[in-house]
């Protein structure tokens, strides 16, 4: 009874960390992960026949020895997904038909590390009570290397050919299950089951890098459709201004002729060109070396003209210089200036910062601000924390996902008080 429910629990901690992966993290541990475990510990235990006396439909048996799946009947087997796709559409965030790819993913690994753990067994003939903790200890392997090199590559929505993909090996792992074993034995060959896990991972691997391939041109492409036609406005705006310009320099030219000293001259010429001049943004803009990011900056300074902020960017290294992709830094930058605009009242300047230091390059926003202690800072990160209000359930989001870009590009976050130009804070990314 005891080895029963620990190696059930164990099948149970596996099964959640492969769907937790899958699902990229959009979970709430606090709300759903207690109640997810629990809800399918129940299901396995009920499934089992220490907890079962219906002896009706023993000739659905998957197998007797709790081996490939910890459930014993079709039925058990038809349950166990069902109930898994109900509990991910609760505590996963994400539309109802990306919960039933992400569980069909989910149980795609989940099916491949049972069946490959348990060829292995039955190859170097190891003890059966070996296989729920080598499958728990397979599955944290494969959650942390996933985690840490490839969650980029399912980070994004599925498009269609990767749909396509997932059904197809979902049911042609479901065949290889219910055809590998009978009362005796694998029927099988293991040799031959652990080939063709290595193969079916080795073509998810390439699916999936070509879905991220695809996902970065569409967005890229997205991008520059949405922002080099505007720097195009902003270099517009300059040429229609040329005429102007030439005028202003023939009157300044008259100036200079008609006015009798020069420290009149100098008076007068200072007057009449303050307001023909390019601001100090639209230089920077100008001069930039990537016209998307440059036509992102220049929509966020126009909105903070219209609020009577100042954006003030201050930059010593090539925007290019940053390794992360253009919609990566447009959504940081992003959600960092729209925080900042939010923080800042009338008359304010927000400070944009793009140094190097060392070897590493350095993206910031600052802000006028109350000093912030280390925890307060540490708060701002978190999933679904927000200073704001709290009548949309989308708030809280912003920095955590500033946080989770970081984390994709081998950054580290940026957050400190900053009493240079008075009582701000700064928040960015360090690559």
């Amino acid at each position: 009874m005891v080895l029963l429910l620990f190696e059930t629990a164990l099948d149970v901690i596996s099964l959640f960390l492969i769907m937790l992966l899958v699902g990229c993290e959009k979970l709430s541990l606090k709300q759903g992960a207690i109640q997810w475990l629990v809800v399918i510990l129940i299901f396995f235990l009920l499934d089992q026949p220490l907890f079962n006396t219906d002896s009706s439909n023993m000739n659905a048996v998957l197998h007797r020895d709790f081996e490939i799946l910890p459930v014993q009947r079709i039925s058990g087997l038809i349950g166990l997904l069902f109930l898994t796709l109900l509990m991910n559409s609760f505590v996963l965030k994400a539309s109802h038909i990306e919960i039933i790819f992400v569980t069909m993913l989910g149980f795609i690994i989940w099916f491949l590390i049972r069946l490959f753990t348990v060829a292995t067994i039955d190859l170097f003939t190891i003890s059966r009570m070996a296989i729920s903790p080598l499958i728990l200890i397979l599955t944290i392997c494969f959650y942390w290397l996933v985690k840490k090199k490839f969650s980029a590559y399912i980070r994004n929505d599925f498009n269609h050919f990767v749909k396509l993909i997932i059904v197809s090996v979902f049911f042609f792992i479901l065949y290889i299950i219910l055809s590998s074993r009978n009362q005796n034995g694998l029927i099988i060959q293991p040799i031959f089951i652990e080939f063709v896990v290595l193969i079916v991972l080795l073509m998810l691997s390439w699916v999936f890098y070509e879905q991220k391939k695809a996902q970065v041109m569409e967005n890229r492409m997205k991008a520059i459709e949405k922002y080099i036609p505007i720097i195009d406005e902003l270099v517009a705006e300059v040429r229609s201004r040329q005429h102007e310009f030439s005028n202003k320099l023939l009157a300044i030219s008259s100036i200079l002729q008609s006015t009798g000293n020069m420290e009149d001259a100098r008076e007068q010429v200072s007057k009449y060109v303050e307001n023909v001049q390019l601001t100090s943004g639209q230089h920077e803009l100008l001069n930039m070396d990537h016209k998307v990011i440059a036509g992102f900056l220049y929509t966020k300074m126009k909105r903070a003209e219209q609020l009577n902020m100042k954006l003030k960017i201050e930059r010593s290294v090539s925007v290019s210089a940053f390794p992360c992709e253009d919609y990566d830094l447009i959504e940081v930058l992003g959600i960092l200036i729209d925080n900042a605009i939010e923080a800042c009242f009338r008359g304010d300047t927000i400070l944009i910062r793009m140094v190097q230091l060392n070897d590493r390059y350095e993206l910031t926003v600052s802000n006028l601000a109350e000093y912030m202690t280390n925890e307060q800072f540490m708060q701002l990160f978190k999933l679904g924390y927000s200073t704001k209000s709290t009548h949309s359930n989308n708030r809280g989001f912003g920095l955590y996902n500033v946080q989770q870009i970081a984390k994709q590009y081998g950054g580290k976050i940026i957050a400190r008080n900053d009493q240079k130009n008075g009582q701000m804070i700064t928040i960015g990314i360090q690559f």
